[in-house]
């Protein structure tokens, strides 16, 4: 790992967690304890071996640790530690900041890739609620999600007849994720528009935006 070797909070902060992925393990962990296979998951793009480096930096460093589940689960998890946990508040911010000034090339397979990386983080707290095909608008962009038996399915092309549909823009969606704004909250100023059946879609919104946990105090 390169360093920044500066006395300078924010470069001290950059040697322990400045590298690149590092800080999508923390906002993935952030929910809750996650398997190896669930991280891959919830990065597409990472690659074991440099998971494997990322998760062995973060977990020298005392951001992340390991705990081996007991029988019949015989697996290893990966959490925060109450360093870890002390950066939530970093990345509530610095998810605004992107939210109000980040770009990002929208289509359907970047939304449909997007939604179906969360799977691991939905599936760990108990799955969708509801049966259903919904139909999910971000910034003009539509996907279609089929709920079933507490797992769902994202296609690029929406379904004709959706139970509801639910359009928002990528800066209002993070407004809810970041726990800024309750959901609740969004609905009632139309930051988040649902036409058809808003009882189901706001189920299914609350499992998708659950908000970070940020420390108090």
């Amino acid at each position: 790992m390169k360093f920044y070797e500066q006395i300078c909070p924010i470069a001290l902060a950059l040697d322990e967690v400045g590298q690149r992925w590092s800080l999508m393990i923390v906002r993935d962990l952030a929910l809750g304890s996650l398997r190896f296979s669930d991280l891959l998951a919830t990065n597409p793009g990472i690659g074991p071996n440099l998971l494997t480096q990322r998760l062995k930096g973060l977990t020298e460093r005392g951001v992340v640790t390991r705990r081996a589940l007991p029988p019949p689960a015989a697996s290893t998890v990966y959490e925060l530690t109450e360093k870890g946990r002390d950066l939530l508040p970093v990345l509530v911010e610095l998810a605004r900041w992107g939210a109000n000034y980040g770009t990002a090339d929208l289509d359907a397979e970047a939304v449909k890739e997007a939604v179906e990386s969360k799977r691991p983080l939905v599936l760990g707290r108990g799955g969708v609620p509801g049966e259903g095909t919904f139909v999910v608008s971000i910034d003009g962009v539509k996907v279609g999600i089929t709920v079933a038996d507490g797992d769902f399915e994202v296609t690029p092309v929406p379904p004709r007849k959706p139970r509801a549909t639910v359009s928002t823009s990528i800066a209002r969606m993070a407004g809810v994720a970041l726990g800024v704004v309750p959901l609740a909250d969004a609905l009632a100023a139309g930051d988040l528009v649902v036409e058809g059946d808003v009882a189901a879609a706001t189920a299914v919104l609350e499992v998708f935006l659950t908000p970070l946990p940020v420390p108090v105090g």
